[in-house]
């Protein structure tokens, strides 16, 4: 396959993946997707990832959102080899699930030699992980700072701020 046609199929997955998830678009019978709610959903979707349902069952009756919980462990999944448990351990853990998947995601495919289960305990730990994930990035890309190098700059940066430490330029 050439690379547009790769592009274009993981687009589209992960646009089909999106409208089911965000979308309240159901692959089940009619009837049957009308009568799912929110928790319904998230527990069969982390079921499919590979967690058992008992697993699924916890984490989606404690989450806020668990629709976006389910996002956060079915892309960070798609894109990367780690375990279903260990992203449900991070995706838990945040506020914005969905941030912490795209921020995972987007420094997995946007940088070189990037180690999934590190680059998602620093999304994680981020407050604004796609704040973070641009850094990274730019770092890495523009500044030929290696990634490991770049993940700890960027966080280091933004927990540092105290106002000793802030650099404030104003022109």
């Amino acid at each position: 396959m050439n690379n547009t046609l790769k592009k274009t199929l993981s687009l589209t997955a992960i646009a089909t993946l999106q409208s089911f998830i965000f979308g309240g678009i159901s692959y089940f019978q009619p009837t049957q997707a009308a009568s799912l709610t929110e928790f319904d959903i998230c527990i069969k979707e982390l079921t499919t990832a590979g967690l058992t349902a008992n697993q699924a069952a916890q984490a989606c009756s404690k989450a806020f959102r668990p629709k976006e919980l389910a996002y956060c462990i079915n892309k960070v999944k798609f894109y990367t080899e780690v375990n279903a448990a260990n992203i449900l351990d991070n995706c838990s853990k945040v506020r914005r699930p969905a941030e912490l998947a795209d921020c995972v995601v987007d420094i997995r495919k946007k940088t070189e030699n990037a180690d999934p289960t590190s680059v998602m305990g620093y999304c994680r730990r981020s407050l604004l992980p796609q704040r973070f994930a641009q850094c990274v990035i730019s770092m890495n890309k523009q500044g030929n700072v290696g990634v490991n190098e770049s993940l700890d700059l960027c966080i280091k940066t933004k927990t540092d701020n105290s106002p000793q430490n802030l650099n404030l330029i104003f022109n």
